[in-house]
């Protein structure tokens, strides 16, 4: 009995560790409530945010999601140039 008291207890220590570490990766924004103006300014905010950003790759990311649009570019451009040369 005491010794899955033990593994239990150990158990636990290591989810709230985990938590812990986890719970500082990203900070929690509270949304406001619906329909008040705070909400209304938070809209109006992500809104312009969103334009702002439009055709940004998430900078987290890392070179992939470039590296893979150069590559359906120059796909793309091959077909194109495959289709011209093949009809003319």
């Amino acid at each position: 009995m005491a010794k899955s008291k033990k593994s239990r207890q150990r158990a636990h220590e290591a989810r709230a560790a985990r938590h812990e570490s986890h719970a500082h990766d990203k900070p929690h924004q509270h949304l406001p409530h619906s329909g008040t103006p705070e909400n209304r300014a938070y809209l109006r905010r992500r809104q312009r945010e969103d334009l702002l950003a439009f055709g940004e790759f998430r900078k987290s990311r890392g070179a992939l999601p470039m590296v893979i649009a150069v590559v359906v570019g120059v796909l793309f451009a091959l077909g194109i140039l495959a289709w011209v040369f093949f009809f003319i």
